[in-house]
């Protein structure tokens, strides 16, 4: 009786979504040897995607050995410049879960042997490879490889990723291992906020939100329907890392209004994360405020539920409205944050002044402008939203159109949107790219063109431009270490963007990595490949996705 009385059942639901995470899973090994350290958890915010996995670390150093966490076999290896670099799956069919291991700075020597001898074949460093599990079984605390910071990573570490077998749904690891792992420290917040309801809800009597740092006096005044929204972040203890918050629920006079839990997400959906939080924000000033707004798709239903008002606090009353965010981590630390909206009835409601055109979601719409049109399709939005389209003069060197700026306010696209552009006359066509602007700096999209037309798909709203590219990539020759037989050359473009590169030495393919993040390509001499104390030429060849090619050429003794 007595537990009843005490939990309540915000803390019931609570301590439900944590007893089911951890419940029945089965016991895997650590990945590392020793103590266990997270610089990343599991279901972070990140641009366009939430994190698939827990990154451990490695103690800033690459080559710490790996090991399968469990019985099964490689099914698959991935190389790259980008994203996991190089990854590792193995699956473990008696569990019914994949591994991922990711970043790595080598494969077990029998895999990697596989491995190069494919990617000589083929001539390409980036590859995909699949076995089935008659060609590389692995036992429980076999090494399968070593640390690394390949791909897009930001230092040495292990990605660690465990993924539902029958679905492919990225799973937290984190309750597999969280007795390994001490935490005690508790999430924190760092701002509060509160949305109007486009002109449905008033927020100091005005149709724009406004936010609440911690020192303030947490009170907001309201009338109407409004979205409550919250920054906020989670500790561990002894590191200063900053993590994400795994359960966050937002009660009104006790009610529960919005909850989610991350444990596990649809890899085909990620993309949707940018529903959480108020994109226009995020995307103009890198905050993430996570906001009670479901929007009517629902694309995230399997993390947050359903709620009839879509996560509104509907405020028609002249009175203090109790409101409270909670915020738990996968330990059960909890944070509360109490603050009051406070309902005031404004004299009239102010005119509304719409920042687009009001687009319906699930509806076919089109934007044309002198040398432009958008076309968004049913699909595009997951909720309504005021859209713009504008367009500016361009001063830039290499920009040969205007500008043109499209705006979805506080919603993001979760589908892309088919941008087409007219090319004035007398250019060079094979040398055009759309780009997007920001700021000084531009990047390319991959485009396609169509006559006197330039079509690209874009996946967020942004300034959007056409540029002529005549200008070759830039190599840089970095080192030429002979004796090591070690070269690096350094490859940028500052248009349309490097598409493929080529090492040869004496005229034969030669594998050469490229590290993505800092535009680095390496190349080992390898003693099965080329032969020792002679002198040998090396080339490469770099071309841009406008077709600009650029070549360097050294002589070494090895």
């Amino acid at each position: 009786m007595k537990l009843r009385i005490l939990f309540t059942p915000i803390l019931l639901l609570a301590a439900t979504i944590l007893w089911a995470a951890t419940a029945l899973i089965p016991p895997l090994i650590p990945p590392l040897k020793g103590e266990l350290s997270l610089s990343a958890n599991f279901g972070e915010l990140r641009p366009n995607h939430f994190h698939s996995g827990v990154d451990f670390k490695t103690g800033g150093e690459t080559g710490k050995p790996i090991l399968a966490v469990a019985d099964g076999y490689v099914s698959a290896v991935e190389v790259s410049p980008w994203g996991f670099g190089r990854a590792i799956y193995v699956t473990h069919p008696a569990l019914g879960l994949v591994t991922v291991y990711g970043h790595l700075e080598s494969f077990a020597t029998e895999i990697d042997r596989v491995v190069r001898d494919a990617q000589y074949a083929q001539e390409r460093f980036d590859i995909e490879m699949e076995w089935g599990p008659e060609v590389f079984p692995i036992k429980a605390g076999q090494e399968i490889g070593r640390s690394g910071n390949a791909g897009s990573s930001g230092g040495p570490h292990l990605h660690f990723d465990v993924r539902d077998l029958a679905t492919g749904d990225p799973t937290d690891p984190l309750p597999y291992y969280k007795n390994l792992i001490r935490d005690t420290s508790r999430p924190y917040w760092k701002q509060l906020y509160l949305y109007p309801d486009r002109n449905r809800g008033l927020v100091n009597n005005r149709y724009t939100p406004t936010s609440i740092d911690k020192g303030d006096e947490k009170v907001f005044t309201a009338w109407g329907r409004v979205f409550p929204a919250i920054r906020c972040n989670d500790a561990m203890d002894g590191n200063s890392n900053i993590y994400g918050v795994k359960t966050l629920i937002l009660t009104v006079d006790g009610k529960r209004v919005m909850g989610r839990t991350i444990n596990r997400f649809s890899l085909n959906c990620t993309r949707a994360i940018n529903t959480l939080v108020d994109y226009d924000l995020l995307i103009n000033s890198g905050r993430w405020a996570e906001w009670s707004h479901i929007p009517l798709t629902a694309p995230l239903t399997g993390l947050t539920g359903f709620t009839p008002t879509y996560g509104a606090v509907n405020v028609n009353q002249e009175r203090d409205y109790r409101c409270k965010w909670i915020m738990i981590d996968e330990h059960g630390n909890r944070a509360d944050v109490d603050f009051i909206i406070r309902g005031k009835k404004p004299v009239e409601m102010p005119p509304y002044e719409p920042s687009g055109t009001l687009l319906r979601q699930g509806g076919y719409h089109s934007f044309h402008l002198p040398g432009m049109s958008l076309q968004l399709d049913r699909n595009a939005l997951a909720d309504d939203a005021e859209v713009s389209v504008t367009a500016s003069a361009s001063s830039g060197e290499h920009i040969v159109s205007d500008i043109y700026q499209f705006k979805t306010g506080r919603f993001p696209l979760i589908n892309p949107a088919i941008i087409t552009l007219k090319l004035p006359a007398n250019v060079d066509k094979t040398r055009a790219c759309i780009i997007s602007v920001s700021g000084e700096s531009v990047s390319a999209i991959e485009s396609k063109i169509d006559g006197n037309n330039i079509t690209a798909s874009i996946s967020r709203p942004g300034r959007y431009a056409i540029a002529i590219d005549s200008r070759a990539p830039a190599i840089e020759n970095v080192a030429a270490d002979g004796e090591r037989g070690y070269i690096a050359w350094r490859i940028t473009d500052d248009i349309s963007g490097i598409k493929t590169y080529r090492v040869t030495i004496d005229g034969k393919w030669a594998l050469a990595e490229l590290d993505g993040k800092n535009n680095l390509v390496e190349f080992k001499m390898d003693p099965t490949r080329f032969e020792r104390n002679t002198d040998h030429t090396a080339v490469i060849t770099v071309t841009d996705a406008a077709g600009n090619t650029a070549r360097s050429e050294a002589g070494f003794r090895w």
